[in-house]
This record gives C-alpha cells, sequence and structure tokens, in this order.
C-alpha cells in the first residue's frame, strides 16, 4: 500500500527529486569541463563520485519524503524544510564556485 498526500514535506520531496537528477547532470557537465583542462589528475573522478552518489542520496531522500511526509509532525516538517534551505544553498554554492574555476 502506498500514502502520500500533498504537504510541505511531499512538495519538498518533489523539489529534492527533481533537484537530484539536475545536481547530477550539472556536476557530471563540471566534470567534463575539468577533464579536458586537467586529464590527469584525481579531480574528474571526485566529480563523478560526487555526481553519482550525492545525486542519488538526494533522489532517495526525496522519494522518502513524497512517500512518508505525511507521518510527520509540524516540527519534522519545519526541520525539513529548513534543512532543505540548507542544502540548496550549499549545493548552488558549490556549483558555482566550480564554474568559476
Amino acid at each position: 500500500m502506498v500514502n502520500y498526500s500533498i504537504n510541505i514535506v511531499a512538495i519538498i520531496g518533489i523539489a529534492y527529486m527533481f533537484y537530484g537528477f539536475l545536481y547530477g547532470m550539472v556536476m557530471l557537465v563540471i566534470m567534463f569541463r575539468h577533464q579536458k583542462d586537467k586529464p590527469d589528475t584525481f579531480e574528474p573522478f571526485l566529480y563523478l563520485a560526487g555526481a553519482i552518489v550525492v545525486t542519488a542520496l538526494i533522489f532517495i531522500t526525496g522519494l522518502i519524503l513524497f512517500f512518508n511526509g505525511w507521518r510527520f509532525d509540524l516540527l519534522m516538517q519545519i526541520s525539513q524544510l529548513f534543512l532543505a534551505i540548507v542544502i540548496f544553498y550549499l549545493s548552488i554554492k558549490d556549483v558555482l564556485h566550480n564554474l568559476e574555476k
């Protein structure tokens, strides 16, 4: 049985799923850019590992929040909102910093 309802946590879950996919694609583009600049370094592998692991974790977290977010009480929902804001801010900051290089 699958239960879901649309509340703030379900919306955050949908945003996580979308953002996980988008973040993975952007990290792969950054990886290919750095691979052309520095082909013999370890840095492109770190971008690939980060793109795979972080994308998978964000997407799985989005699925969990979407399908189980209806169980959260108000305090848990607010904490997930604050956590999502921090994650989005730090990952956007990371992408913008890497695009400047």
